[in-house]
């Protein structure tokens, strides 16, 4: 006998969906700190005058038109429904910037904390393995850049010393902006651990309301109609879920095929129930003799995830 072919499925429509939306809004988030370090350099130029024999500032022109086809180029992938390759991508550059800056600082500068942000994004946009990779890579970097100093090896030199003020307000632009990369990339994950509890409950409750109106169903032929025999049909589409009894009993009395089922101790032997928690699910329950009693309960999957997202 032939054994399956055995590997990781293929990511399905929401699977991409959900992908592409996750690069989407995490891409204005990387890019706070350069709007941020923008807004700074020109606060500098505006409030410090440089003394002399101090570099210049660079022209920003060509580094925002590199960040301008570079992010265009991930929300390309993006729209051709290539969301990992966009995520590997945008990981993969980061870090190479990251490790770099944290070999020229040191391990004593503070640039060496910018190695959280890629672990970060790498379990938000990847998986929990590739976050623990970053880290481990984080891990030996920190270790190899101490063993170095130790040694006296250093990369760079230290470059000219900027005034107080110019490191002041650098520091405290650097960690304000760390402080709100983190918490931003923390929100969209908690978000996304809310929506998906959120959904994983109204499932419980389609299938607790499901199996409900199943056990009266059985529970009807049995009692009310005298069947001897009941089928039970389950099945799922893209458009509905659908669920449907039959018996071969003596069928449901006239009356109840053409209104819909008066409130009392029986409740219309159950239906009154029954059509209550279908229609709380945005379903329908339609009843039919064709010899015997017949429920068929039809819940639109639209309406369901309509409703999930509206809880």
């Amino acid at each position: 006998m032939q054994e399956p072919l055995t590997g990781p499925a293929p990511d399905g429509p929401d699977e991409l969906r959900r992908r592409g939306s996750l690069v989407l809004q995490t891409v204005p988030i990387l890019l706070i700190p350069f709007g941020v370090s923008l807004v700074a350099v020109l606060l500098m130029r505006m409030f410090f005058v440089p003394s002399p024999g101090l570099p210049t500032s660079p022209n920003p022109t060509l580094p925002i038109l590199v960040l301008v086809i570079f992010f265009s180029a991930l929300i390309l992938l993006v729209r051709l429904r290539r969301p990992t390759i966009s995520a590997l991508v945008l990981i993969g550059v980061w870090t190479l910037i990251t490790v770099g800056a944290a070999v020229r600082g040191g391990v004593t500068s503070n640039l060496i904390a910018l190695l959280i942000v890629p672990i970060c994004v790498a379990g938000l946009l990847i998986d929990a393995v590739a976050s623990i990779s970053l880290a481990a890579l984080a891990t030996l970097l920190v270790v190899s850049l101490a063993w170095l100093e130790l040694q006296g090896v250093t990369v760079d030199g230290p470059g000219p010393p900027l005034p107080f003020e110019v490191q002041l307000v650098g520091a405290a632009f650097f960690w304000i902006v760390l402080f709100w990369i983190i918490a931003a990339l923390t929100s969209l994950l908690s978000r996304g651990l809310q929506q998906a509890l959120r959904a994983s409950r109204q499932r419980a409750a389609e299938d607790s309301a499901l199996l409900r109106v199943g056990q009266e169903a059985l529970a009807n032929s049995v009692r009310h109609g005298e069947a001897s025999a009941a089928t039970v049909v389950l099945s799922y589409s893209e458009r509905a879920v659908e669920l449907r009894v039959a018996d071969d009993g003596r069928g449901f009395p006239p009356e109840l095929l053409v209104r819909r089922p008066a409130p009392g101790p029986w409740g219309g032997f159950g239906l009154l129930g029954m059509q209550e928690r279908i229609g709380a699910l945005g379903g329908q329950l339609l009843l039919s003799n064709a010899g015997g009693a017949c429920v068929h309960v039809v819940v639109p999957r639209a309406q369901a995830e309509l409703r999930r997202s509206a809880v």
